[in-house]
């Protein structure tokens, strides 16, 4: 039972690294296959917690208090759509403000509630310290495969903003002579690189996290973790997510603290060096400067401090938050439900 249940868990793990392609259509919304692994392994994995269980005779759930805390958002979330739904009018993204978007809502709380479960089966079937190493070292492969191929569209194909395996080929399909776009897969596109970002801001987190806790023991392996680490430090600044980057300072900020606490400020010097000498490394054999690619993104940004607005991602963000600033002033506290800006 404990090979099945781990071997649903590799399949959760390994969702970062499936192609985000088209598989099934309901109520015509896509439904992706990354999507649809993560609900099938999900399944798959509470079913054979309840096999175990009808073995055993008990059935035991391992919750922390922050997982208290998701369950409880997730209930106001589902008890709030459902009685807006009652009240308001239906409508799609295409009507920001005017009505509950229930659809979306239905398919944005179900995945909140599969992540929930994801986090409660995992942590509760993970109670052995050998399978916790087992499968840690499973992440830190799928890592590795995210940042390989980041660094192959870098360094093969020449593309200046990294999508890894975190492209939306489906997107770029719908989308691709709009975009400009021949081959969803090798062409240039930033179609999905702020999801990239920001699970390298995780990636960089945990393996940083276990170099500076000195794990494992063994030499080169460690090695290994210290030069993954690197390349989630540059697949994380190549994402070109303004987002990321901020993410990644207030990780840094974290790690700060952590090494701090654990008397290893000196190792944590250490690897940001190494990692300026990658991008100097980088810089010197591409000719990229990346003090002003970093530059190019924000720049833009700067202008809104002068009450201009020249980036047409922040436009879009600030008419967003306007579009919100009126629903929270027409529907206040309990707005119009989940679902997209609403």
């Amino acid at each position: 039972m404990r090979v099945i249940c781990n071997t649903f868990i590799f399949l959760l793990m390994a969702v970062p690294i499936l192609p985000k392609v088209g598989i099934l259509q309901i109520a015509g919304i896509p439904i992706l296959l990354d999507d649809l692994v993560l609900i099938l392994a999900t399944a798959g994995l509470a079913g054979g917690s309840i096999l175990e269980s009808s073995v055993s005779g008990s059935l035991r759930l391992y919750l922390t208090p922050v997982g208290l805390l998701f369950l409880g958002l997730i209930l106001f979330k589902i008890a709030n759509l459902g009685l807006l739904s009652l009240i308001y009018p239906w409508t799609d993204l295409t009507n920001l403000g005017v009505g509950v978007y229930v659809g979306e809502g239905v398919l944005v709380m179900g995945k909140t509630f599969i992540f929930f479960l994801v986090y409660v089966l995992i942590y509760t079937s993970l109670r052995d310290r050998e399978n916790v190493h087992t499968l840690l070292n499973f992440y830190i492969f799928i890592v590795f495969i995210v940042v390989a191929i980041g660094v192959f569209q870098f360094v093969a194909l020449g593309h200046g903003v990294l999508t890894s395996t975190f492209r939306h080929i489906y997107a770029l399909n719908e989308m691709g002579e709009r975009l400009g776009v021949s081959n969803p897969w090798i062409d240039r596109s930033a179609v999905g690189h702020e999801h990239l970002g920001a699970y390298m801001v995780m990636a960089a987190s945990i393996v940083g996290s276990m170099v500076l806790a000195r794990w494992p023991a063994g030499g080169w392996k460690r090695l290994y973790l210290t030069l993954l680490w690197f390349g989630c430090m540059f697949t994380l600044v190549l994402s070109s997510s303004r987002g990321a980057w901020i993410g990644g300072v207030c990780a840094l900020a974290v790690l700060t603290w952590f090494a701090f606490r654990r008397g290893q400020m000196i190792r944590l010097l250490g690897g940001l060096l190494g990692g300026i000498c990658l991008f100097a490394a980088v810089q010197a054999w591409s000719g990229m400067n990346i003090i002003e690619y970093i530059e190019g993104r924000v720049v833009d940004l700067l202008a809104i401090f002068s009450g201009q607005i020249l980036d047409d991602s922040a436009k879009q963000r600030i008419s967003t938050l306007q579009a919100q600033g009126h629903i929270f002033a027409n529907y206040p506290l309990l707005g119009l439900g989940p679902g997209g800006a609403g």
